[in-house]
């Protein structure tokens, strides 16, 4: 055998491990339209493979759309867990789940947090894949 193929053989196996134990945990929001002066709940999704005891995020929205800090509510896969939602700057907003005993999160996929957002302009909104964005009424 090459010297080469050993080596190329060596480093496979040394780099396998890593993938196997390599953790995905992502923080998303579904795609929805927001009509002109309406309220919609919009649903905070998490998919993890790891458990997740508690997660901090910030989320900035476009001019005109705002989130009610009042109506930030847990979901089922939420054993437990305390919710402060916040609006931190003109359109920016923070959000911290956690547990007070170290609870994790139930499940690995799915939504733990619904907010409601509306607009104050009359103007129609999309949020695509993470992104709220003006359209054209």
């Amino acid at each position: 055998m090459s010297t080469s193929r050993i080596i190329s053989m060596l480093l496979l196996m040394l780099l396998t491990p890593f993938g196997v134990f390599a953790q995905r945990n992502t923080i998303s929001t579904p795609d929805v339209t927001l009509g002109a002066g309406s309220t919609i709940p919009l649903q905070v999704n998490l998919d993890n493979s790891a458990d997740i005891v508690a997660l901090q995020f910030s989320i900035a929205m476009p001019e005109g759309i705002m989130l009610e800090e009042s109506s930030a509510q847990v979901t089922g896969r939420c054993n437990g867990h305390s919710i402060a939602f916040k609006n931190v700057d003109n359109n920016k907003y923070t959000m911290l789940l956690m547990s007070p005993d170290n609870s994790p999160i139930g499940g690995r996929t799915g939504a733990v947090a619904t907010i409601s957002s509306s607009q104050r302009d009359y103007r129609r909104h999309e949020f695509e894949t993470g992104r709220l964005t003006r359209r054209p009424p």
